[in-house]
Parts: structure tokens; sequence; C-alpha cells
């Protein structure tokens, strides 16, 4: 029960920490021209593409979990045999041996309880206990004196397992495999584990090989070009509540230095103190809302809609939302595969996607209240957004030119918007690390593989400082809709080819087709436009939709 607990609380918030900061920091400037009731249409849907996307991981993901667990049982039962026979060298002793391995092996692979459970409850496609004993004790038996056909045979089912694409993705205690110093007997007291499933592995079990090469660069210049964008708006915060908002491009570097290597020593403890400060910055996001909120209501800034603009806040309500997948796939592989943990897990993430789209649209819808549109004689949203601000920025502006007498209500939103984007930059941050973790086979390799594209997001961030909205509205936004929208639903219809049962399905196999074939057909056109839109806005900066 506290296990179940702490899977629903940990996945609330982190997906909230990992996708609120994007919507609260860039959408309400991107509203200057299309006002609040275009931005409501347009993001009712995404969110619910969103969340479709969700409930699309959690299904891949289940699937990929059970096939991985039963493959890794056949590379066990095949490298066994294979062990019997090599070390049978000792006639005399062989058979006595081989019947006590038998025995053991059996005790070995079955005696994890926990295991038992989860694998009851995905179902007999799975893996069953009960068969696992009698095949087992059936492929020692058979292959007590295997011809050398039966060998070849042996020989060639263990190497196309081990060599499977998703192999090196699994991980199986070496004791349970290797034979001791003498070679006479095993030791089977150790229980299988097996990895968790990750985006790496998913996109090497569903997707061909240039398509998993595509998918794995798109992620990863997703994390590079979201952490150039808190960079950068990281760098904004801290000069405002140190100093001034001039100084900003020389904190670039010490925010990314200090941050990435917070990442990489405290790892460990990482999820648990993000989950701890998402309740604390959450907190303190209802409260901005009610003060500024407040001030709104006195300034009552008139605004408009004007659907001409429909499209302009599609690309980053988009990117607002489209973050969740990554923190899905890292969350969902290190839970028990159990129909409650996968239903808690399912409800906690729609959970989370709603609350931070109702906090977007009460933000924007706030902001509005309180920064005129556009205006020549000071602050305003279309001014914040040439100028790649943050939307905080011609808040604090406006309520400080008003209220002067309310200045210490600016520095506690200027410190909300420094722990908001500290948190964000973290947790996006070991989202990444986990990801590289998936590709590198070393620890070394995983480290200096993250400075690498820590690093490309620091340049990215040093040579573009006023380019904030550009970064989020262009490239994240169109590496988040090629990722999580184009290649999780090629990824889908990849998945039905595999027929496993898993704990909690979504429906018929025709209704997850069309499903994602309505979704990476949708997210191409979302691409496209957002290729075409890039190149028009650097042609012309201020476009007539």
């Amino acid at each position: 029960m506290l296990s179940t607990v702490f899977i629903a609380f940990n996945t609330y918030f982190l997906i909230i920490a990992t996708i609120i900061g994007i919507g609260i920091l860039s959408l309400p400037t991107a509203l200057s021209k299309c006002g609040f009731w275009p931005f409501i249409i347009s993001s009712v849907f995404i969110l619910v593409l969103q969340c479709c996307i969700v409930l699309f991981m959690i299904e891949m993901m289940q699937k990929a979990i059970c096939l991985l667990n039963k493959n890794v049982l056949n590379d066990v039962r095949n490298q066994e045999v294979l062990d019997r026979r090599w070390n049978k060298t000792d006639s005399s002793n062989s058979g006595a041996t081989l019947r006590d391995d038998e025995e053991a092996m059996t005790v070995g692979l079955l005696q994890d309880t926990d295991a038992h459970e989860e694998y009851d409850e995905v179902g007999d496609d799975f893996i069953n206990s009960a068969d696992a004993d009698e095949t087992l004790r059936g492929d020692l038996d058979q292959h007590d004196s295997p011809s050398n056909e039966q060998e070849s045979e042996a020989t060639e089912s263990s190497s196309r397992i081990v060599a499977a694409p998703m192999g090196h993705f699994r991980t199986i205690n070496s004791s349970a495999l290797s034979t001791q110093p003498d070679g006479s007997s095993h030791n089977i007291d150790a229980p299988i584990k097996i990895s968790g499933c990750d985006l790496h592995t998913m996109a090497s079990l569903y997707l061909p090989g240039p398509f998993q090469v595509l998918f794995e660069t798109v992620v990863c210049a997703n994390f590079v070009f979201l952490l150039a964008a808190y960079a950068l708006a990281g760098s904004r915060a801290y000069s405002e509540f140190l100093t001034d908002n001039s100084w900003y491009v020389f904190l670039i570097l010490p925010f990314v230095a200090f941050f990435s290597v917070v990442i990489i020593f405290g790892f460990s403890i990482i999820q648990y103190l993000i989950s701890f400060l998402t309740v604390i910055k959450g907190s303190l996001l209802l409260l901005v809302i009610v003060v500024v909120g407040i001030f709104s209501s006195e300034i009552n800034a008139p605004h408009e809609s004007n659907f001409q603009y429909f499209a302009r806040p599609i690309l980053l309500t988009t990117a607002s939302l489209g973050g969740a997948f990554a923190t899905v796939s890292l969350l969902f592989g290190r839970m028990k595969l159990t129909k409650l943990n996968v239903r808690v897990f399912t409800v906690s993430a729609i959970s989370a996607l709603v609350t931070c789209w109702i906090l977007n649209v009460l933000w924007a819808w706030i902001v509005l209240r309180t920064v005129p549109q556009e205006s020549d004689k000071g602050p305003s949203l279309h001014h914040a957004y040439q100028k790649g601000q943050i939307s905080t920025q011609p808040v604090t502006e406006i309520i400080l030119k008003r209220f002067p007498q309310y200045s210490f209500i600016i520095s506690a939103i200027s410190g909300f918007i420094v722990l908001s984007i500290s948190v964000s930059y973290i947790t996006m941050g070991a989202a990444l690390y986990e990801t590289v973790r998936g590709y590198a086979k070393t620890e070394i390799k995983s480290v200096l593989l993250f400075y690498f594209l820590i690093g490309l997001s620091y340049l990215i961030a040093q040579s573009s400082p006023s380019d904030f909205q550009v970064i989020m509205e262009s490239m994240t936004s169109f590496c988040i809709n090629l990722s999580s929208g184009v290649f999780i639903g090629i990824m889908l219809i990849s998945s039905l080819r595999f027929k496993v049962k898993i704990p909690v399905s979504l429906g018929p196999r025709v209704v997850l087709f069309l499903g994602a074939l309505f979704i990476s057909s949708l997210f191409s056109v979302v691409c496209g436009f957002d290729f075409i839109y890039t190149i028009l806005r650097n042609v012309k900066k201020d476009l007539p939709f």
C-alpha cells in the first residue's frame, strides 16, 4: 500500500516539475496577438492529444517490460544448458552434478516471491511460474546427452537471444549464470534482476536501425534545446533577483556549471528531493497566482481575441505539455508491473498533465489582465515576446510601476521564479543523464556524454542570449512534437506485432492502430508547420498569423 502511494505521489509531482516551467515562463507572451480564447481552444485539443500519448507510452512500456523479462528467462535456460554441457568433462561426476544443478537452478529461478506475484499478474503469455519450472526441467533433461546438431542449435539460439536488439539493456545477475572456478557448481541463489525500460530500450525494440538513431538524436536535441532555454531563463531570473537584469549574460555559465555538478553528484537522491521541492514550488505558484490575480483585478488591462493568430500559441502549448513522455518513460520502468501499479501510475500521470494545463490557463488569464497585449508607452506582451523575455518580467514591471509600495511582492515573485527554474533545470538535467546512461555502457562514458550535451546547451544559450522565445517556440517544440508525437505513434504501430498479455491494455489492436496513425499524422503536420513558421519568422519578424 505504501509503495502504491509513493508511486502516485512521485509520478504526479515529478511530471509537474518537468513540464510546468515551460508554460509559466513562455506561454503568456505568445498570446500578444491571438488573445485568450484561441489559446483555450487549441490548448484543450492539445491536452487531449498529450493524454493519448501518455496512454500510448504506458501501453508500449508494459509490453516492452514483459518482452524483456520473457527474453531474460530464455537466456538463463539456454546459458545454463550450454554451461552444463561445456563443463561435463568429468564423466564420473557429471550425472550427480547435473541433477544437483537442475534442482538448484529451478529453485534459484523461481525463489523470488515478488517476481512470482509480478509474473502472475501479467498472465500466462508473459511468464507462468509453473510452466517455467516444467519447461526448464524439460530443457535440462533433453540436453543431458546432446548431439552435435542439438548443440549447434542451442548455441545459435543462445547467441541469437543475447544479440537481440534489446539484449544489452536487460541485466542479469552475473553470479546466477557463471560457474565457480572449479566448474563444478553454479551460484544460483541470487534472483534474476531486470533493468528498467527507458526510451533507448523502447527505440531499440520497436524501431528499425535508422529510425532508432534518428529518434535518439531528436530526444537528445530536445534536452539540449530545453536546457539551453532554461539556462537563459535561469540567468535572467537570478540576475533580476540579485541585482538587475542587465547582468544575466554573465550568469549563464555559473548557472549551467553549478546545476550540472548538482545533477551528477546528487543523482541518487534527486527524484526524492525534486518531489519535495515541487510541493513547495506548486504552493508558491498558487500563492503567486492569487497575489498577481489581486493586482490584475485592480489593473484590469483590456485584452481581445483574434482568431487570425489562432496557430501562434500551438507550438508553445505542445511544448509546455509535451515533455511528460520522457519523465513517464523514466518513472514507469522503476516499479513492479502489476495492474494496481499501472492504474495508479496512469491516473497520476494524466492528473499531472491536467493540473499543469489548469495552472497554465490561470496564469495566462491573469497575465493578460495585468499586462497590455501591445503598448508603445510601457511594458507589453508583444514587446516581451520580441525581446525573448520570460512572462514574469513584464508582470513585475507593471506591478512595480503601478504599486511601488508593494515592491516586496516583486521580490517574492522573483524568488518563486528562481526556485521554479532551478527545479525544472535539475529535473530535465536528471532526465538527460538517465537517458544517456542507457546509451553508454560505463559510468565514465555516461558522465562524458552528459557534459558534452550540457556543453552544447551552454553554447546555444551563450550565443543567443536574447532568443529564449525562439528556442522554446521553434527548436524545443519541433523536437518534442517529432519525438513524442510522430515517433511514439510509429513505435505503437510497431509494437502491435508483439502478442503479449499485459496488466492493463487500452483496447483492441485496431483501435490502437488507428489512434497511433492519427497521432503520427497530426504531429507530422504540426512539425511541418513549425519548420515553415521558423523559416518565415527569420525572414519577417511580425507574421500575419
